[in-house]
């Protein structure tokens, strides 16, 4: 999965799913101050105008007094990232207002498009491109403005999704406006204070949601996600999750299909296990073997798996190939597994409206074991999900879809158990041992860390040479790619 959203000017964006879903920014007239209530350093309005076959256009209107330090410094761009084989975009206005009320329009030059890079957590490959404004002679105090227009001439997978989440951006004025034909079922969600209205305009519906944000609080270390608490609208076309979950199983169907070679390496693989011993070989295989690259060049990859023959063939895929491989091999030994979409981070609080940015990974569930797995990720042991993973809302793509909970962590799998000797010699020296032995749960990040290491003696120095006493030593551990066993460390 991939969540795309566009950038500009700090941490407020529209995150859609799958090509997005519709968002239009209505024109202001005049010059920016004019528009900004007192206290707001940003403004941005959108209205999204919706076909009845879900296609739109996408006007959108943003702009931002730089009235500190740090927004001068952050906000010197504006982008917007698309897909031009289902859209166009055109920068509309690109302007700065000067304190002494000098309007600079920004020169063609300072507009350019370029391929766009895949996000630096999805290694691989993008068709979608950005445009980038580059706005002339900032200072503090001074206003900029964009407009564009993203004309959208072929609908998204899962419909017409639409998130704004405000997270912690404090000081602004945030207002949506959807028009959408009648028969478009359109349905919407809010929490934190949206003012929403829902009207009938003739032969069409609009919706409207607009909140202004005072001073919030600053970010805590160690939070959840400022998308958990800051004020959020959702509107989407999808029924409910369980529809969501139909959709993505429907777009995948038949992508799992075995091959001689996949049947005869899942015999290879299993050897005589049978039943979650047979499952847990695979996923260690698949996780082993399979390297992480997103390969995103049509407007479906992002949410269809490429052929399991494909993904061995060519040894690399997403979370989604590596799901879909995973199908495969097990199919092959009459083992089911199911496609579970879900977040993997730190949102810990589900949107309060189904939608496709709900989602940006997916699981392999086994429904005959109750049983989760991320082959995904090298360093995960089979059924065991770590933080950013357990007790989350997840949806099984199914023939219906079906809304469930990942299981929850529990002591006995999050626990780690740490002796230590240490004795200090007369001259202060000190010497000391250490062990240390980690549960499944605890023990993904550690495994990380090992395996990444130039070597072991490397990664005991670097470790003690940021403690006040310095030193020096060396570690030994089991292999951190043996997810069958119990990550073991010692150092002295």
């Amino acid at each position: 999965m991939a969540v795309k959203c566009p950038k500009f000017l700090g941490n407020v964006c529209s995150l859609q799913v799958a090509l997005w879903g519709v968002a239009v920014w209505a024109l202001f007239a005049g010059n920016a101050l004019a528009a900004l209530p007192e206290g707001v350093h940003r403004l941005q309005r959108n209205d999204y105008l919706v076909a009845a076959d879900l296609t739109y256009v996408e006007t959108q209107t943003s702009e931002l007094v730089l009235a500190d330090e740090h927004l001068l410094a952050a906000n010197s761009t504006a982008a917007f990232t698309f897909d031009p084989a289902a859209a166009t975009l055109e920068v509309l206005e690109a302007w700065v207002l000067q304190p002494d009320g000098q309007r600079l329009d920004v020169p063609a030059e300072n507009i350019f498009t370029r391929p766009s890079a895949a996000a630096r957590n999805t290694p691989g490959f993008v068709a979608s491109q950005t445009t980038t404004i580059e706005f002339p002679q900032l200072r503090l105090g001074s206003v900029v403005h964009c407009t564009w227009r993203h004309v959208v001439s072929k609908p998204a997978v899962f419909g017409f999704n639409v998130v704004f989440a405000l997270g912690l951006g404090g000081h602004m004025r945030q207002e949506t406006r959807i028009e959408a034909p009648s028969s478009v079922p359109l349905q919407w969600g809010q929490r934190g204070g949206f003012a929403v209205d829902d009207a009938q305009a003739g032969s069409n519906r609009v919706l409207t949601a607009a909140i202004d944000v005072g001073a919030l609080s600053p970010a805590e270390a160690s939070m959840v996600s400022p998308m958990d608490v800051g004020p959020v609208f959702v509107a989407t076309t999808l029924a409910g999750y369980e529809a969501l979950g139909a959709v993505y199983a429907a777009r995948s169907a038949g992508k799992a299909a075995p091959t001689p070679e996949i049947a005869a390496l899942a015999r290879n693989i299993v050897g005589d296990a049978k039943g979650l011993d047979a499952a847990r070989a695979v996923h260690d295989w698949v996780a082993a073997h399979i390297r992480y690259v997103a390969v995103f060049l049509n407007e479906s990859d992002n949410v269809v798996p490429h052929e399991a023959a494909t993904v061995l063939r060519n040894g690399y895929g997403d979370c989604k190939d590596h799901v879909v491989l995973m199908q495969a091999l097990l199919g092959t030994l009459g083992i089911r597994v199911l496609p579970a979409l879900v977040n993997w981070g730190i949102s810990m609080e589900p949107l309060p409206l189904w939608s496709s940015a709900s989602f940006n990974h997916v699981l392999a569930y086994l429904p005959d074991f109750d049983t989760y797995a991320n082959p995904t990720d090298p360093f995960a042991v089979f059924g065991v999900l770590d933080n950013g993973l357990a007790d989350k809302l997840t949806v099984i793509a199914s023939g219906d879809g079906e809304k469930r909970q990942t299981p929850a962590q529990t002591p006995a799998s999050n626990t780690y158990q740490y002796n230590a000797e240490l004795s200090v010699d007369a001259d202060g020296t000190v010497h000391g041992k250490v062990r240390m032995t980690l549960s499944p749960g605890a023990d993904g990040a550690v495994r990380r860390v090992l395996a990444g290491a130039s070597s072991l003696a490397a990664l005991a120095n670097q470790l003690l040479q940021a403690t006040p006493e310095g030193g020096y030593g060396e570690i030994r551990s089991t292999n951190p790619r043996d997810l069958t066993k119990h990550l073991e460390i010692e150092g002295q």
